[in-house]
């Protein structure tokens, strides 16, 4: 009975723990293999009680430690890295003429050699003596107040000029849109200019932009004549048309007599019809296109002149 399943020596030698890794058992007073009551060694519950012994090992960096590293390594290699590559290279640079040894050059003044220089040092950053240029807190190539605001000036035209073009082409329609001057054949020769006109598109054509002009009272005046002018342009075929013959026609057709206005070439084939009164700018302009021979003149501003066309 005493070796029986249930016996309890039987049950409590299986519930023994078995320690894992040592081989040994949890009860002090047993130094070998626990054994059932019939003489049968117990099976380990936790594992094998002969597993070889593994030593313990520091656990290594993490993988943000070593990219952590690499990047303190890769800034090192990156600052001195240029010295430690080309030492050949970086021993020729400092080398020096025999012609200039012993010159100095801390004063930049020619003659006199370092050991007997009493002047000074120059600072080449900003134009200064008593200090070098690692020690300037100056800002480098000071500018007058001129420079900088021709260089404001022109930085505002170069903005507002793709804007101003843009909203341009965005107003004129594809059939209201004419040729430019360049591309028109047989330009007329201008008999006279506007006042002031030569003066301002050879400024702007020496600058190679937009030129900005003083306010002057002369520019005040050139103003106040373009406010009483507009622009007629020749339609049709396009024949060349003279001043003269321009303006005896804006006068037979608007029976404006010819000493109340002036005619000038605008573009190479456009003209621009400057009246002496305001009465004759506001009234007379407006009136359809009219046409004789084979071309008619018009404005930009809807009103009509004639020219006659020569036959």
């Amino acid at each position: 009975m005493a070796s029986g399943p249930a016996s309890p020596a039987s049950v409590s030698s299986r519930l023994q723990p078995i320690v894992s890794g040592l081989g040994l058992s949890g009860s002090s007073g047993s130094a070998g293999a626990s054994t059932g009551a019939g003489g049968a060694p117990a099976r380990a519950i936790d594992g094998p009680a002969t597993a070889p012994s593994v030593p313990w090992r520091k656990p290594g960096p993490s993988r943000k430690a070593l990219w952590r590293k690499r990047k303190v390594f890769r800034k090192q290699a990156m600052a001195g890295g240029a010295r430690s590559r080309s030492p050949a290279s970086s021993q020729e640079r400092r080398e020096i003429p025999t012609d200039l040894f012993g010159l100095c050059f801390s004063c930049f003044r020619e003659g006199h050699r370092r050991e007997d220089s009493d002047f000074p040092p120059l600072c080449i950053r900003c134009g200064l003596e008593g200090h070098i240029c690692m020690e300037c807190k100056r800002p480098r190539c000071p500018r007058s107040e001129e420079d900088l605001r021709r260089d404001a000036v022109a930085k505002v035209a170069r903005a507002s000029q793709p804007s101003m073009q843009a909203g341009l082409a965005n107003r004129l329609s594809s059939a209201t849109r004419q040729t430019a001057p360049s591309e028109r054949s047989s330009p007329v020769p201008a008999d006279t200019a506007p006042v002031g006109f030569g003066q301002a598109s050879a400024a702007a054509v020496a600058s190679g932009g937009i030129c900005v002009l003083r306010r002057t009272p002369e520019m005040e005046d050139l103003e106040q004549r373009l406010r009483l002018a507009v622009v007629a342009y020749v339609g049709g075929t396009r024949p060349p048309v003279s001043c003269r013959e321009a303006a005896e026609g804006v006068s037979t057709a608007l029976r404006i007599p010819l000493h109340r206005f002036s005619v000038h070439k605008f573009h190479p084939e456009d003209f621009l019809v400057v009246s002496l009164r305001r009465s004759c700018a506001t009234r007379r302009w407006r009136r359809a296109p009219l046409s004789m021979a084979t071309s008619s003149c018009s404005s930009n501003h809807g009103s009509s002149r004639r020219k006659r066309c020569p036959e």
